[in-house]
């Protein structure tokens, strides 16, 4: 983490001034929410002409609100960032819609955010960035313009790039740089102490300008106002200087303010020697017993106009709240640092601190941070202990075996091969330690860059006006925030997923439902659910890959028990052998025989399984040609149809029921016209006058029983973006496997989609209803992004069931 030490500062007819208007610098504060934790920003509105004191305040004070909803803003970098951009936009709209008798006020748009080492810069209208690192500088910059920067329009358009910042890394702020500001001027600067950069742009510009100078400084995220004195740095680097710091800890939620500054650039500076022992070595750290300045107890305290209106931002009632739960500690100060290396304060706050009593619950949980201090390292030190001992222990059975003589004789002597050993075993230690240091930050860094790609996805998706290629960048952001995680989780990854999901949710018109375990406890973690099935008086069905059997589920109340009296999969029925099941489909149709579910094997042999009774099989006659590949079953009541689409052999074959003896010669839906891209297809489902089939490349083709006829690709009729319906030739980004269709009374066709672990309802004119999907976070589940989606049933009774491998889960449609 580091530390910012910034100077804000411009040169108009020939002086120095450093209170620059539209300018905040904050960390978090206790109205943040726990994902901006570890931001800090810098904000900058360069205004493109003069403002009267009146409209300065203004400008100031939504600046500073700006920020304010940055902290408040859930969800990626960039998302929070964007917010924040047009919430500035919005109200300096209003301003200006209000001051209809002046000209408009428009400017240039910095917001800068750093979290660990990563930095994002958001430019509008006109603003450019400079990057001076050790080795090399990068400068970014808005060329779009606009008509004459921001504030003439309600929508903004915002800029991101993405840095990455090291130790002693400085960063310029500004606006329509001087031509003379080139990469080849600024390199031969980058190693100059921030006072000496200052007089460098100074002398390398001739016109008058405004800029922001960051500088980053390992530390602990505090933020450090810079200003003039008579005591700046002239004779040193800044990069000399190896004294630690001693300033207040930051704990003020207050952004600094730069109205004040102290001016005085012609005096001497003082000699590094003297900057170092009376302004950093001397000055003592603070702790529990030192007086503590007014503003940090509490105190009310005269502040200048601009502190008092950024303080208000802060303490505004009118602002939304957030949670409790949600509120972060106050982190940040309002004394700053002379470019010297004194240490200021507002003056009027200087004033004569009293010391205040801890509190009875302070100290109380002072104390108990001590125990648990106190505990922590005696633990550590029993582990230590039981460690050293172990090792003592097996060096001496070393030791004692390899030299037993020399032992007796000398307690302190270790032979040569004891010695080895010992040299063996820290060589080991020491290259275990030093790979796990390399390791760890290879780690970190491969997964702060995947997030930060997905950042710059997240923005540019947030900017895309086509749904479809909004929906493929989000995906992609998906899966890099995805593969992150397997460097190691945390609240921030989770709340970017969260909220590119919700994006996505909103795009695809995606239906979150609430699920719970079908069965307590779930299924032995060898099954493999491939399919499913229902009845109308609500058992479920699910084949299980791996055996080829079907484990039936009896509804109860509030879950489903296993019936396990029910037989139905591979064995020797009558004289019929049946070889693992691929496929089944519920049976929803009174029948002599009380079969509930039909079952078919990869030679051709059809089962009809009976609760209570031993199931009955049929070997269904073949035609002319041998079996290709049997992929599917569908039955509406009176005739079985069998999905063949094997690479030589392919069809799909219908026997007619006979009342349910399906004896006699198949006949081919097709006639002699069979379809070439039928090999491969993947699943049927019927109704009692339509088939539906799909193929594997995710088209569709419906065939009329009654005429066997056929439409090849008829589509997906979907309405993306509320525009007016398209037919699609196979559902953008989705890989259909399944389709399921149900009876009345609200008949309607679902596909199964394994790309996005969904299922898509579409009305029987194929016109999509909604895309349904999981609440992965309702109750307690063993899911998660990485689950696989492996089959589906939905009863029509309004319940669907999820399969994922070997769990199962319900919930009930909208």
């Amino acid at each position: 983490m580091f530390d910012l030490f910034i100077y804000p500062f411009g040169f108009k007819k020939n002086e120095e001034y450093s209170n620059l208007t539209g300018y905040f610098a904050g960390n978090v504060h206790r109205k943040a929410t726990r994902t901006r934790v570890e931001d800090i920003i810098v904000i900058r509105f360069t205004p493109f002409r003069k403002l009267n004191d009146e409209i300065e305040k203004q400008i100031n004070l939504i600046v500073a609100k700006a920020g304010d909803q940055f902290y408040k803003t859930k969800g990626p970098i960039t998302t929070a960032a964007k917010l924040a951009g047009e919430f500035f936009n919005n109200l300096l709209n209003q301003i200006n819609i209000k001051n209809t008798s002046q000209s408009p006020i428009l400017g240039s748009f910095h917001l800068l955010v750093l979290n660990k080492d990563d930095l994002y810069l958001v430019h509008a209208g006109g603003s450019t960035s400079y990057h001076l690192s050790r080795t090399r500088i990068e400068k970014f910059e808005d060329r779009t313009y606009g008509i004459e920067g921001i504030g003439v329009g309600k929508t903004i358009k915002l800029r991101f790039f993405h840095t990455k910042i090291y130790e002693s890394d400085r960063i310029i702020l500004t606006t329509k740089s001087p031509k003379t500001w080139t990469k080849e001027t600024l390199f031969d600067n980058q190693r100059l102490s921030i006072s000496h950069l200052r007089r460098s742009l100074r002398q390398l510009s001739q016109d008058d300008f405004e800029a922001v100078i960051i500088q980053f400084r390992n530390g602990n995220g505090s933020v450090h106002q810079l200003k003039l004195d008579s005591a700046e740095f002239s004779s040193i680097d800044y990069e000399e200087i190896d004294t630690p710091f001693h300033d207040t800890p930051p704990v003020s939620p207050v952004p600094f303010s730069s109205s004040e500054y102290n001016e005085n650039i012609n005096e001497e500076s003082l000699p590094a020697e003297e900057i170092f022992s009376e302004k950093f070595d001397d000055e003592p750290l603070d702790d529990l017993t030192r007086e503590l300045p007014n503003f940090l107890l509490g105190e009310n305290s005269e502040k200048t106009s601009t502190e008092q209106f950024q303080l208000n931002i802060f303490e505004d009632g009118s602002a939304k709240q957030t949670p409790k739960d949600e509120e972060i500690p106050q982190q940040q100060s309002l004394e700053g640092i002379y470019l010297s290396g004194d240490k200021w304060d507002s003056e009027k706050i200087r004033k004569k601190v009293q010391k205040k009593k801890v509190t009875k619950n302070e100290s109380k949980a002072f104390a108990i941070f001590l125990l648990g201090v106190r505990k922590f390292f005696h633990n550590l030190n029993e582990k230590y202990r039981t460690i050293t001992n172990n090792v003592k222990k097996g060096l001496h059975k070393v030791v004692k075996s390899t030299s037993r003589s020399n032992v007796d004789k000398d307690p302190n002597y270790l032979s040569s091969s004891s010695m080895l050993m010992i040299a063996i075993l820290v060589a080991l230690f020491v290259s275990a330690i030093g790979i796990t240091s390399y390791l760890q930050s290879g780690v970190g860094s491969q997964q702060t860059e995947l997030i930060a790609n997905a950042n710059l996805l997240i923005s540019d998706a947030l900017d895309e006006p086509d749904v479809n290629n909004q929906i493929l960048m989000y995906q992609e952001a998906l899966r890099l925030v995805t593969e992150s995680e397997s460097y190691g989780k945390s609240e921030s990854t989770t709340e970017i997923k969260r909220f590119i999901q919700t994006q996505l949710d909103e795009l695809q018109g995606v239906t979150r439902i609430d699920i719970q375990p079908t069965i307590f406890g779930g299924l032995d973690k060898r099954i493999q659910i491939s399919r499913m099935g229902s009845n109308t008086n609500g058992d479920v069905y699910a084949l299980d890959s791996g055996t080829g059997r079907v484990i039936r589920m009896i509804a109860t109340r509030p879950d489903y028990i296993i019936d396990n009296s029910f037989t139905c999969g591979p064995g020797k029925y009558g004289e019929v052998i049946v070889d693992p099941l691929i496929d089944i489909e519920p049976v929803n149709y009174a029948n002599k025989i009380n079969t509930s579910l039909m079952g078919i094997d990869g030679r051709g042999n059809l089962i009809m399984c009976i609760p209570g009774s031993d199931p009955i099989a049929i070997e269904l006659k073949r035609s002319d040609l041998n079996w290709g590949e049997i992929k599917a079953l569908a039955f509406n009541g009176y005739s079985l149809y069998v999905l063949d689409s094997g690479s030589k052999n392919r069809d799909i074959y219908r026997y007619p029921s006979n009342n349910y003896a399906f004896d006699q010669v198949p006949e081919s839906i097709f006639s002699s016209n069979i379809p070439e891209n039928l090999a491969g297809s993947l699943d049927i489902s019927v109704n009692q006058e339509e088939l539906f089939l799909v193929h594997a490349n995710g088209q569709l083709t419906r065939c009329n029983l009654n005429q066997l006829t056929c439409e090849n690709n008829i589509g997906y009729g979907l309405i993306l973006g509320g525009k007016t319906r398209e037919s699609y030739s196979v559902l953008p980004g989705s890989k259909i496997s399944q389709v399921y269709v149900t009876l009345p009374p609200d008949p309607s066709i679902y596909f199964m989609d394994e790309n996005n672990q969904a299922i898509f309802h579409f009305s029987m004119a194929l016109n999509l209803q909604q895309q349904i999907s999981p609440n992965l976070s309702s109750r307690a589940n063993n899911l998660d992004e990485s689950s696989k989606l492996t089959a589906f049933t939905v009863n029509p009774n309004g319940i669907i069931h999820f399969a994922y491998e070997n769990l199962i889960y319900f919930g009930y449609l909208p």
